[in-house]
């Protein structure tokens, strides 16, 4: 069985966090290092990737082909390699920016449509309710343009998305519900392509936290972790708003701040003031760390240091990779009530207030939060194996 995965890729270990292709290059990496094994003597892996990837998978018996770039001709670039190659199934890691935008995602959706013979999947990692569209989703997820285009546009892509394919997987059964609701009424039958297949997740290394926090330097005494892009809908602001409140309480909690400028959005001045006005607040606080960006040799390190991890998203249209780092790492979690949908989580949420925020962190990190013994179970439930496992029974059956 010859199959083609198309994703973008990096060697995660050289990256910064600061580029878009390094939440999809570790995803298709733990799903290629697992396939390896789970592959028989006939079958042949190939990757179908940007340019300017470094990465090299020689040692694995994996066929690298550097073959686009992130402009419009894309498409064109990827369908005259699958139609003179005979694979046997492609995978296709979807996402609306990383190949350059909505317009060469749809041009890629548009190649596979076009390519008639092989199996074809798709990985849907950015999904947005249409219905629910307004101009403050708009904004937070970083669409420049009219409500109505965004809605438009996205209609268009996840038409063409499922009519270019046998399956879409998607990592969350709320998201299935939302691509049956936003599909339906064009198209029959659509639940049948849909697939729920988690995100992966995994267990990796911690080291001593007294050696993590002399690392980076910490002073206080307990610290919450903020992970990720500076993004608005991340919620950076109330993050910072319930520090204010605990110190003033005078509780010796201060936060970690391992992320920095979106890179879509680092020339906006719209932007630009708000990110420098949050850094600008961060100062006024005691001990905050605001780390920028994060190397992944450093993860372990940022995480060990942390005694809880916040996420408090005001929108979520994505399995949050920052949320599964944290339970990789074994660090104790608490969510907003974005995240309410998903029941492995139940216990865990606040609502988007300081109030709220402020009274969980403290019943999180006085014990009432997950105990390690159900974060090992949550590593153990969606590991990379057993996911590739998953998508191995999936691309075998007719």
């Amino acid at each position: 069985m010859l199959i083609g995965h198309l994703s973008v890729s990096c060697e995660v270990e050289k990256k910064t966090m600061n580029t878009s292709d390094t939440a999809i290059g570790r995803y298709i990496n733990h799903i290629l290092m697992p396939m390896t094994k789970l592959s028989g003597k006939s079958d042949q892996l190939h990757l179908i990737t940007n340019q300017n990837s470094d990465v090299d998978y020689s040692k694995e018996k994996i066929k690298v082909f550097k073959l686009f770039k992130k402009n419009m001709n894309v498409g064109w670039n990827i369908y005259t390699h699958l139609k003179k190659t005979n694979y046997d199934l492609i995978h296709f890691q979807h996402e609306f920016f990383i190949y350059g935008g909505i317009p060469q995602s749809f041009l890629i959706t548009l190649a596979l449509f076009f390519i008639r013979k092989p199996k074809k999947i798709i990985t849907a990692h950015h999904i947005l309710d249409i219905s629910k569209l307004d101009k403050k989703t708009v904004v937070d997820n970083n669409y420049n343009y009219p409500v109505l285009l965004v809605k438009v546009g996205l209609t268009l892509s996840y038409i063409m998305m499922a009519l270019a394919t046998n399956k879409i997987i998607v990592h969350e059964d709320e998201q299935k519900k939302i691509l049956e609701n936003n599909l339906g009424k064009y198209l029959k039958n659509i639940s049948k392509k849909i697939v729920v297949i988690p995100h992966g997740i995994g267990k990796k290394k911690n080291i001593v936290k007294d050696q993590a926090r002399n690392k980076l330097n910490l002073k206080s005494k307990q610290y919450i972790i903020f992970f990720g892009y500076v993004s608005k809908h991340k919620g950076l602001d109330l993050f910072l708003n319930a520090i204010q409140r605990l110190q003033a309480e005078g509780r010796d909690i201060s936060g970690i701040i391992a992320g920095g400028y979106h890179p879509k959005l680092k020339l906006n001045l719209e932007y630009k003031n708000y990110y420098d006005k949050l850094f600008n607040f961060s100062k006024t606080l005691n001990n905050v760390a605001w780390l920028g960006f994060a190397e992944d040799k450093d993860l372990s390190a940022i995480f060990s240091a942390a005694d809880l991890a916040v996420f408090p998203y005001t929108t979520r249209n994505a399995t949050s990779g920052s949320v599964t780092d944290a339970i990789a790492y074994s660090v104790p979690f608490i969510l907003s009530s974005k995240f309410n949908t998903i029941t492995d989580y139940e216990g865990l949420f606040f609502e988007l207030n300081v109030e709220s925020l402020s009274k969980k962190i403290i019943l999180a990190l006085d014990g009432s939060n997950r105990t390690q013994a159900v974060l090992a179970d949550l590593q153990s439930k969606y590991d990379w194996a057993k996911i590739s496992i998953q998508l191995k029974k999936l691309y075998i059956t007719p």
